[in-house]
């Protein structure tokens, strides 16, 4: 039994990440199928039993690829710069794809295996990951110059978290010369998520986004050990973010105050905000004007 990085010793954790950055080296230099257990141990330089002591088998790397992936992700979102939640959003998209094309092969191998009912990979990763994950699309959504009024901060998230994970399925399956159709993609949800953004003064588009995210919780959560999270729970997290971001209580259905170009070259995000805890995903078939 492979033990919790958690619960690693500093010198456990050195030898760990020595092994797994072994191991994605070869991944990327020679592809997933032809490495071997023992190539990456020597690669490692280390036994071949030290090697299975940290990692079972070669989809315990990809496992441990995804999750770096998700929690480097989280952290990019808190160094983007001023913007529009379809820009922001635009910026991880691009920022992801350039950062996991090196192991597509192997993360092929990983979503594959993770649409076994048996699977122990799950395509929102550890519990701790998607948490960062979820509060890092929250964040997004908040420091957006065109954020939504409060009670829709979680549901954007929510649909923003989904349409990150739908962009990787989608990219692993694009068969097309540099996967351009994903490209295509990508620009097609950044001029959608356009789009959507007035349309959320509308109480009907309203109701079906925080309904479809509601749906999609479920979905991305679904698999947790402590159980999915709800978006009240969400919500509750968010208070202390949006309060201390200083935006204006609002009713249900009342329209956001419009924010003139002086107001958004001046609304910087706020690093010493307290953390919240978001959720996301958006499917919008619009037509590109």
């Amino acid at each position: 039994m492979q033990p919790r990085q958690d619960d690693l010793t500093a010198k456990g954790q050195r030898t760990r990440q020595r092994i797994l950055e072994a191991a994605l080296k070869l991944f990327s230099e020679h592809g997933y199928d032809c490495a071997t257990m023992r190539d990456i141990a020597d690669e490692a330089g280390c036994s071949l039993g030290l090697a299975y002591r940290y990692f079972a088998n070669k989809e315990a790397f990809v496992l441990a690829l995804y999750d770096q992936h998700l929690q480097q992700t989280a952290d990019y979102i808190e160094t983007l710069p001023v913007g529009t939640m379809s820009e922001r959003f635009s910026l991880v998209l691009s920022h992801t794809l350039a950062q996991i094309a090196p192991y597509r092969e192997a993360l092929s191998t990983l979503f594959a295996g993770a649409l076994r009912d048996n699977s122990e990979a799950r395509l929102t990763g550890s519990d701790e990951s998607h948490d960062q994950l979820m509060c890092a699309f929250g964040r997004l959504v908040i420091d957006a110059i065109d954020r939504p009024k409060d009670d829709l901060v979680n549901s954007m998230a929510t649909l923003l978290h989904g349409l990150h994970v739908l962009t990787l399925q989608f990219w692993l399956y694009d068969r097309t010369p540099q996967q351009q159709t994903t490209v295509r993609m990508v620009e097609f949800m950044s001029d959608a998520l356009k789009l959507l953004r007035p349309m959320l003064l509308m109480p009907v588009v309203n109701k079906a986004v925080v309904r479809l995210a509601d749906i999609l919780l479920s979905l991305l959560s679904g698999a947790r050990e402590t159980g999915p999270p709800t978006l009240e729970t969400a919500n509750s997290a968010n208070a202390a973010a949006i309060s201390h971001n200083g935006a204006n209580s609002q009713k249900p259905g009342e329209a956001r105050e419009s924010v003139s170009g002086a107001d958004f070259n001046s609304r910087q995000p706020d690093n010493n905000r307290p953390p919240n805890s978001s959720m996301s995903y958006s499917n919008q078939y619009l037509q590109k004007p």
